[in-house]
């Protein structure tokens, strides 16, 4: 899905990657496995987003191994269809702890460190948002030769 190929995409482009698995642990090794033969980094974490703890264990293994989060996909989510008549307070609980509380979870996991290393550029005064340039308009920007960039890419 798109969890895979932006994790692709991003190791192409020079990122080292963490991919992140709640269940499918088999899935996520084959993605590590595609990144490693063509020769980029990667690891699979398991992590719930919906648990902050597990994201900080997921940011820190993955900061550990990989080097500084610089890039954040917030790209967990998962789905309940139903009517009024079959709503399951359970599942929309869970389905917005994991769309909703994930995404905070793991920017907030990684925006302390993130904020850090712009201060230390001297681009630390305004708000990253405000730095930020469509991905559409972006230029694609590669990894020095014999650095990294690293990214959580959550599934």
């Amino acid at each position: 899905g798109l969890g895979r190929a932006m994790a692709r995409l991003l190791a192409r482009r020079g990122a080292a990657v963490c991919v992140n698995y709640a269940v499918h642990a088999d899935a996520a090794e084959a993605v590590v496995a595609e990144i490693a033969t063509a020769g980029g980094r990667a690891i699979a974490v398991a992590a719930d987003v919906a648990d902050s703890a597990a994201v900080g264990a997921m940011v820190a293994r993955t900061e550990a191994e990989l080097g500084p989060v610089t890039i954040l996909v917030n790209n967990a989510g998962v789905a309940w269809q139903g009517t009024l008549d079959t709503y399951d307070r359970e599942l929309v609980a869970r389905m917005r702890q994991v769309n909703v509380d994930g995404v905070l979870h793991a920017t907030r996991a990684v925006m302390g460190n993130m904020r850090a290393r712009l201060a230390r550029r001297g681009r630390g005064s305004r708000p990253p948002a405000r730095r930020c340039r469509s991905a559409a308009r972006a230029p694609a920007r590669r990894a020095p030769a014999g650095g990294s960039r690293s990214s959580s890419a959550p599934r």
